[in-house]
């Protein structure tokens, strides 16, 4: 089961279907969680968090109870995010306890960007989750 966490104002799954497909392909789950409404550069990375993580609850709550679905295998848990996405990835990780979210099995953060989005502290980072992060030599964020 993987959860895709876009890029700020990539709420529309499309701009990442190729992947997406190819990750259903690949027999898995796929839950794209839509941590904003609308393109806005004032919202405090806590209310994205916060978003993000009810977002993913709702998903797994939904495939667990509710019928005609598929059931996720927990144990499988992988977390991957684009741009704040991948930031979101780190946070999500690191607060998955606090969530109440499975514990990742691992995480992937692809170009993770936009520092007026980090939070001030990483230091309780899991350090038995591995963690990857992807960066550009040309991506300017």
């Amino acid at each position: 089961m993987v959860v895709f966490i876009h890029g700020l104002g990539e709420t529309n799954p499309k701009l990442y279907g190729a992947f997406i497909k190819h990750l259903v392909r690949k027999g898995n789950i796929v839950i794209y969680p839509r941590y904003q409404r609308t393109l806005d550069f004032t919202t405090q990375i806590a209310a994205y968090n916060d978003s993000c993580a009810k977002g993913i609850q709702k998903a797994l709550d939904t495939l667990r109870y509710a019928g005609g679905h598929v059931k996720p295998r927990m144990q499988n848990y992988f977390i991957l995010g684009h741009s704040v996405g991948g930031v979101l990835t780190a946070d999500m990780t690191m607060l998955y306890a606090q969530y109440g979210l499975p514990k990742p099995l691992t995480a992937f953060s692809m170009q993770p960007g936009a520092a007026n989005y980090l939070m001030s502290d990483y230091s309780s980072f899991p350090s038995d989750i591995p963690y990857l992060i992807l960066v550009s030599q040309d991506d300017i964020v």
